[in-house]
């Protein structure tokens, strides 16, 4: 328990902050944003033969995905702006 107080100590610093606001969070989304479209097209495909209620979990599963990627697009957005690279 106390190895993970301390890496928690450390993801709290502003440079940690930073790092993950403008490097990790960015290129994680830049990864789910590929392959959400990929989804949506397997998803299109899918359903084509299908009634809207057969449909209906994969069309909802592929909107979850859409609807928490631009969370996150969102609370990134937010992470840059709370934590720049150069404080002016």
């Amino acid at each position: 328990m106390k190895i993970l107080r301390e890496l928690f100590r450390y993801t709290q610093t502003q440079h940690a902050k930073a790092l993950g606001a403008w490097v990790l969070i960015p290129g994680c989304l830049a990864m789910a944003g590929k392959g959400m479209w990929k989804l949506a097209g397997a998803t299109h495909e899918l359903i084509l033969g299908m009634t809207l209620w057969e449909s209906f979990p994969y069309v909802a599963a592929c909107a979850t995905v859409f609807v928490v990627t631009g969370c996150f697009k969102q609370v990134a957005s937010q992470l840059r702006r709370k934590h720049p690279i150069i404080k002016l």
